[in-house]
């Protein structure tokens, strides 16, 4: 369920967007998963949201924008 208006602008700040560099802490933290870019852009156009953009900000670190679908 998405509580946004058509049109409303989504953004996700992750620190971690790469799997086999975060692999120190996932296998640490029970149940973490950390996804790719390409995944998060999947999971936010079956979301309902259009031009997505991802921002790398560091190595490892990245932001995910996205615009609600009408």
């Amino acid at each position: 369920i998405c509580f946004l208006k058509p049109g409303g602008k989504f953004m996700l700040a992750l620190e971690m967007v790469e799997p086999n560099t975060g692999k120190f802490w996932s296998t640490r933290c029970q149940g973490m998963k950390i996804y790719t870019e390409q995944e998060l852009t999947s999971f936010l156009e079956k979301g309902g949201f259009e031009n997505i953009r991802s921002h790398r900000t560091h190595r490892s670190w990245c932001a995910m924008e996205g615009i609600k679908r009408a």
